[in-house]
């Protein structure tokens, strides 16, 4: 893009008016035995499910009162904690601006300005926080709508060496374009930016769709204790969460310490590191063998051969894989797990089931660890099975008695734990 349509686009801008919030970021605190914000759900690594009232939640416990008493659990022991009452996706305010830092962390805010070493957010869940400005990844200020959506996610994993301050072109059908420069600071209604060596002062307009930092790979220091998700769906990782006299605070993975209300929490996975669902890792190989040299069907991550919801016992599983004789599947699970887990049985949404056979081998580092046929009219199997020190863990779905009709074999839940 020349020079002088870089001008003509400053001088066409229109001035944004961002929402600004004086609310002040000090929570009150809340009375926690009258408050159904802090009823919660805590699932453990081995499945068990508590409800209650949570009472506290430091680095090494959460205690809620179920029934009217207390019961402490072993954080080591917890996958999740869920906040009843509250929800992920809650209605987007308009004209939501979206933050991401380099750990991880997104953020949907109502303002942010920057200036040469910090940046401040006035967040939607957490209120004023401010960070410094090298932990800024992007912002976007315009929404993600349409096919604005994967433009903006192809930029972001550019590998540019420079700033892109980039802009919403185009009426019907818009397009993002690009400059690649240096981001000085971000006032309320003006942007600086060195462009060619020379620094020009932009107006934060409508046309500014956003901007991406360039910033050199960080090899993190620690690894985050739990990951939050916020109502709205915002999500961040945090290096410490704890929940004391009603009030939760979070330490960022940068440092910054703020505090959230509980009703703009929506879950705390302590899951990481502990559990690792099969359908989120990549198979090491998989190998196909078609009964009469077609390939009927894949293997399929979170739903059926046939594309619907998993479905075993008259339950839905959201997580899970999905297998056709004969495959053959291999995760690399490098010794770092102790059990596998899994409901199997041939899926309940197929017309035919009964039709469904298969021998089913699992095996760890070419052993077998376990072996059984599976028919569409047995009842789901729970898996649980020994796995410790294997680096491989192989999944064989081989051909049954019936040819391969019906062979729609689902292992809900599919995961290895610690």
């Amino acid at each position: 893009m020349m020079w002088g349509a870089i001008t003509t686009l400053v001088a066409a801008a229109v001035l944004l008016q961002p929402a600004t919030d004086e609310t002040n970021v000090e929570s009150a605190k809340t009375d926690v035995a009258n408050a159904d914000v802090t009823n919660v759900d805590v699932t453990l690594l081995n499945g068990d499910q508590f409800s209650g009232l949570l009472q506290k939640l430091d680095d090494t416990t959460v205690s809620i009162q179920i029934d009217g008493e207390n019961r402490d659990f072993d954080l080591k022991t917890v996958l999740d904690l869920k906040l009843k009452g509250t929800s992920a996706t809650g209605a987007e305010e308009s004209g939501q601006i979206e933050v991401r830092l380099t750990d991880g962390s997104r953020f949907s805010c109502r303002n942010v300005t920057v200036t040469e070493s910090e940046a401040h957010l006035v967040t939607s869940a957490l209120g004023r926080i401010v960070v410094p400005v090298k932990q800024v990844q992007s912002i976007r200020f315009g929404k993600e709508t349409g096919n604005l959506r994967q433009r903006w996610a192809k930029l972001l994993e550019r590998e540019d060496k420079k700033d892109l301050l980039v802009i919403l072109k185009g009426g019907a059908d818009p397009v993002l374009d690009h400059l690649p420069g240096s981001v000085g600071t971000i006032g309320e209604e003006k942007i600086q930016f060195l462009l060619s060596g020379r620094e020009v002062t932009l107006t934060r307009s409508e046309r500014f769709y956003g901007i991406i930092f360039y910033r050199e790979p960080v090899v993190a220091s620690s690894s985050p204790s739990c990951y939050l998700t916020l109502h709205g769906g915002d999500s961040l990782p945090v290096k410490g969460v704890k929940f004391a006299e009603g009030q939760f605070s979070l330490t960022l993975m940068g440092g910054t310490s703020v505090n959230v209300e509980p009703e703009n929490l929506h879950l705390l996975d302590f899951s990481r590191g502990k559990l690792a669902y099969l359908s989120s890792m990549e198979p090491r190989s998989v190998k196909y063998t078609p009964y009469f040299d077609i390939l009927l069907y894949k293997y399929a991550r979170d739903r059926s051969l046939e594309g619907k919801p998993i479905r075993l016992g008259g339950k839905v599983y959201k997580r899970g894989l999905a297998l056709h004789s004969k495959t053959e599947i291999v995760y690399r699970i490098g010794g770092e797990y102790n059990r596998f887990k899994a409901v199997m049985g041939i899926d309940e949404n197929l017309r035919n089931r009964a039709d469904g056979d298969v021998r089913v081998d699992i095996r760890g580092d070419g052993k077998s660890l376990y072996q059984v046929n599976v028919r569409g009219t047995d009842p789901p199997r729970e898996l649980d099975i020994d796995v410790k020190g294997v680096r491989d863990l192989e999944i064989i779905v081989d051909f049954g008695g019936y040819l391969d009709v019906g062979d729609h074999l689902d292992l809900a839940d599919a995961r290895v734990t610690k």
